[in-house]
């Protein structure tokens, strides 16, 4: 049997059919892409909210940093919601960096220079500081003054040795720095180990800066976690001082 069909009837079914199809996948292309953007803003908000980042401490150990939520405005730049600063006060004793020290009185120099900066791991301490190169040793009874400054971890057995057996370690590696050394030069000393000596602050630690001025009443802080970022020094602790005080008069005039 044969069926015939008019050529003008099925030329015109034939475009409406592809009309249809091409409205058909228009409406499809933009659902996609709608729904795409939808979930590119989706995961870019959880990413922001609640993605960390990985930092490292002194001991190599992957630590976790997560963003700060910052305040929000529009187009314009006008604020629509601030974020509020808040203060949490803790330690944890294993980000703390914990110093041992010896100060020993010495009959004669132990070198021409004032700081010392050791950087060989063979040597059980930092650095040696001969005070009296830089204040003269008139102002000491006219003795030397040598100081031997260490940074270590709490956990390190230094601070489990006894002093004097700590001091006859220290004194074989002054001898190698100063052949002319020896323990007849030492008159006295004094030993002693401070806990956390230094904080140890993560990657963009300024944003998390706390300020002088705390959330309690009257209450101002000032501390070595607060001269970032400058390293510790008594010039900065001098300086923070001064900004408090110069802060607590302009308040309270």
């Amino acid at each position: 049997s044969f069926y015939f069909e008019d050529y003008l009837e099925t030329n015109k079914k034939n475009k409406y059919s592809q009309k249809n199809n091409l409205f058909q996948d228009r409406i499809y292309l933009l659902f996609f892409l709608f729904f795409s953007l939808i979930l590119i803003f989706s995961i870019r908000i959880i990413h922001v909210s609640l993605n960390k980042f990985e930092i490292y401490n002194s001991d190599k150990t992957p630590k976790k940093f997560a963003l700060l939520r910052r305040d929000i405005v529009d187009r314009n730049g006008e604020l629509i919601s601030r974020n509020i600063k808040s203060f949490h006060a803790a330690i944890n004793p294993r980000y703390v960096v914990n110093k041992d020290n010896f100060i020993l009185k010495l009959n004669k120099r132990f070198s021409k220079y004032y700081w010392i900066n050791i950087i060989d791991e063979d040597v059980p301490f930092l650095g040696l500081i001969e005070h009296t190169n830089l204040v003269d040793k008139k102002y000491y009874g006219n003795e030397h003054i040598l100081y031997i400054t260490n940074y270590l971890h709490y956990k390190d057995d230094v601070f489990s040795k006894d002093k004097d057996e700590l001091l006859n370690e220290y004194m074989e590696h002054l001898k190698i720095i100063n052949p002319e050394f020896n323990e007849d030069w030492v008159k006295n000393y004094i030993y002693n180990s401070v806990s956390a000596a230094q904080p140890l602050l993560p990657v963009n630690y300024s944003m998390v800066k706390p300020t002088f001025k705390s959330p309690i009443d009257n209450l101002y802080i000032g501390n070595t976690s607060q001269i970032y970022p400058e390293d510790r020094g008594t010039n900065y602790s001098v300086k923070i001082a001064g900004e408090i005080v110069s802060l607590i008069i302009k308040e309270f005039k």
